[in-house]
């Protein structure tokens, strides 16, 4: 048994290393020598290239660029300059990868990007400012991160989203106004969060709002007209929450005035 420990561990520092040693910073040259043809190109495929780093203005010039892959790297942060110049970026995936910092520019220039993937990470806060350019955005995932701090302003600007993805977090309290302008917003899932508390008027602006997923969280209480002039809620999950258990009768009466709206509490 402790030899086959001992082997696991030596086989696990050799493999760390080969991934090291073949670590990858991305620069201009090193993209012009994988892609001759990079500047008429308008879908990027860098996924599953060990990509460490990539230094600024790496992209800069690429006009024609609208849909960039960058998944499944080991990139740990994402700098002011990272993407500047992507004018016409419309999808972003940096999902699983090892991001722990965003500046707060990091997106400035991306003002035609309609979806930013970024599940899979390390985040751990979201600053107020870093997605404010983005008033095209529809789809956001930040799910399966660390998160748990969201300025009360991350949110303010996306006026066009349509889906917010932010479960498997640790999200313990969620400000009433963070999504105050998130008036077509179609899709919200925080399940699986730490969430112990919910304030009346937290959904009152979401009147596009079909799907809302609170389940595997800490609820222990629901204010009555929590979905009041939510006109288009069709499906609530609240499962798993202390609240449920109690009172399943009241939770379920929370939809009542809604003819669409179905409540699952199991």
């Amino acid at each position: 048994m402790q030899l086959k420990t001992q082997f696991f561990i030596i086989s696990l520092l050799f493999f760390t290393k080969i991934l090291l040693n073949n670590s990858i910073v991305l620069n201009k040259d090193l993209l012009a020598k994988w892609y001759p043809n990079v500047n008429q190109t308008s879908e990027l495929d860098l996924s599953f290239r060990n990509i460490t780093q990539i230094e600024n203005y790496t992209f800069f010039g690429l006009t024609n660029l609208q849909k960039l892959n960058l998944q499944f790297n080991q990139l740990n942060a994402v700098h002011a300059f990272t993407f500047y110049g992507l004018t016409n970026l419309t999808s972003l995936y940096l999902n699983n990868n090892n991001i722990y910092f965003m500046n707060e520019t990091s997106f400035n220039t991306l003002k035609n990007l309609t979806t930013l993937a970024l599940f899979g990470n390390l985040l751990e806060t979201i600053n107020g400012t870093v997605f404010s350019p983005l008033i095209n955005l529809e789809e956001l995932s930040l799910f399966d991160n660390y998160i748990n701090f969201i300025n009360v302003t991350a949110f303010s600007n996306l006026i066009s989203l349509k889906r917010l993805e932010l479960f498997t977090n640790q999200i313990s309290s969620v400000n009433e106004t963070l999504f105050a302008n998130l008036n077509n917003l179609v899709e919200l899932n925080i399940n699986e969060n730490r969430i112990e508390r919910i304030e009346r008027y937290t959904f009152a602006n979401m009147t596009k709002l079909q799907f809302l997923d609170l389940s595997s969280n800490k609820l222990d209480y629901l204010e009555a007209l929590i979905f009041e002039g939510m006109d288009e809620l069709h499906d609530v999950f609240l499962s798993d929450n202390p609240i449920t258990k109690r009172d399943p009768i009241y939770v379920s009466s929370l939809c009542v005035t809604h003819p669409k709206c179905r409540i699952y509490i199991y």
